[in-house]
């Protein structure tokens, strides 16, 4: 039997923790909640022998983004991943107008991948989707519409 679980946190690593932070305020209305730094008691945690990163949880209602930025071991820096790629690939997020967040992220450091734009009905219902990355190519799906279930 499964156990009753909640989702915590979505956790992203970044290069400019202030950038992000205005990003993610900004475009979406997250708040900081805390920030703090954290050294090697959480070193076993994030797998690795040393650590000095500086942690910042925004919160939305009840949604939290963790952003994490290392000052020790170096940010390691990836190519955009596919869609396609086994594992994580985007967060969604709902909003009440795609093309104004989309322009907002763009204001704020983002890029927005225009040729993704999608409208089509969903349960009975019109929606509008389309990604946007954050600062650090972080995608984001945007949804306006009301969520399923």
């Amino acid at each position: 039997m499964a156990v009753t679980a909640m989702l915590s946190h979505v956790g992203v690593c970044v290069s400019d923790l202030a950038a992000s932070k205005l990003f993610y305020s900004r475009v979406f209305g997250f708040e900081e909640t805390y920030s703090r730094r954290v050294g090697n008691d959480f070193a076993r945690l994030m797998q690795r022998p040393s650590l000095d990163v500086e942690v910042c949880v925004l919160t939305l209602g009840r949604q939290r983004i963790e952003l994490v930025h290392h000052y020790s071991p170096d940010p390691v820096v990836e190519p955009v991943r596919a869609t396609n790629t086994i594992g994580y690939t985007h967060v969604a997020i709902y909003v009440p107008d795609v093309a104004a967040t989309a322009a907002l992220a763009e204001h704020h450091g983002g890029r927005v991948l225009w040729e993704t734009h999608t409208e089509l009905d969903v349960a009975g219902e019109h929606r509008e989707y389309l990604y946007v990355m954050d600062p650090d190519s972080v995608r984001i799906e945007l949804i306006r519409g009301l969520p399923l279930g």
